[in-house]
Parts: structure tokens; sequence; C-alpha cells
């Protein structure tokens, strides 16, 4: 087992949670502690380490980050820093997340092919990013939406979906 872990009593008892952690560990080449621990063996189609430890499969990156960090909490996934699917460093390239902060970790690091078209670099953009912030403050005022969107040139729609952050999303 590599010095610098902890054990996570989660969902298996402590003698076999210690036997999962030595079956994970056992995985890993020597030296594979700095930047990111490729996974060597078994991988999904999509390059997730997977491994089988008493009849049942487990992704290695999901068994790093618990042997380090503790149990996941329900809703939350391990998502990479490092954009490597097949990583499972949990000291440096983990860290937890929702579907939703994982989706806009792509978006921002330009994974899923449209960062080029998002906000005011979107080819049909009306408005940038200051005005958005503006909208919102003003819809969240209570102002008209249908006002504000005559001030700013767009539909309520727009401002409502503003509003809502179903577009312009990314804008804190």
């Amino acid at each position: 087992m590599h010095p610098n872990h902890t054990t996570s009593n989660h969902q298996h008892s402590r003698k076999s949670y210690a036997a999962l952690e030595d079956a994970f560990f056992a995985h890993l080449a020597p030296g594979a502690w700095i930047d990111c621990w490729l996974w060597p063996d078994c991988t999904t189609k999509n390059g997730y380490g997977l491994f089988t430890f008493q009849n049942k499969k487990y992704y290695a990156h999901r068994v790093a980050y618990e042997i380090y960090n503790g149990p996941i909490p329900q809703g939350l996934d391990v998502l990479h820093h490092c954009d490597t699917p097949g990583c499972c460093n949990a000291i440096f390239c983990l860290w937890l997340g929702t579907a939703k902060d994982n989706a806009l970790d792509m978006v921002a690091k330009g994974r899923n092919g449209y960062r080029a078209f998002i906000g005011e670099q979107h080819h049909s953009a009306k408005l940038n990013v200051q005005q958005v912030r503006e909208i919102r403050c003003l819809a969240e005022s209570g102002m008209d939406q249908s006002e504000i969107g005559r001030m700013f040139g767009v539909s309520q729609t727009t401002v409502t979906q503003i509003k809502c952050r179903r577009v312009w999303a990314h804008v804190e």
C-alpha cells in the first residue's frame, strides 16, 4: 500500500476495505506517484480504469478518491482536473462535482467542440457578458422582463432564460 493514504469505511467493513485498497494498489506500478496515475490494466471503452475485487467491478478513480478523501456523497461524481479518464491520482487530479460541474468543466476546457461558440463568440450573440449580468440583476430585482428585453433588444423569453441560467450559464 502507498504510505500516504487513509482508509474509508464507506461500503465495506474495515477489513474488507483494507483488502480492496491492497487490490487497488497492486495494480499501480512503482514510481507512478507523480502527475497522473494511469491505470495500467483493464479499462472501459471510454478509458476509465476498471478492476474486479470479490466479484464486483470498481472504477479505479472512484476507489482512489475514497481511499484518499473518504466516501463520495450521493449525487456527486469524481471528476478529473487532468481530463485523463484512466488517471486515479486522488491527490492532485480528482475532485468531486455534480454532472453540471462536469459539463461546465468540459465546456470551459473546450472538450465539447463548442468553446469558440460560447457567449459573445457565438455567431448570433446579441449580448455581452456585462449586459447579461445587468439583465440578471434587473430581472432578479423584480423589474418587468418584457421591459428588460426592450432595453437590451432581446425577447422576454431570452430574459427569462438568462435569469434562470438556461442560456449564458457560464456567466457568474
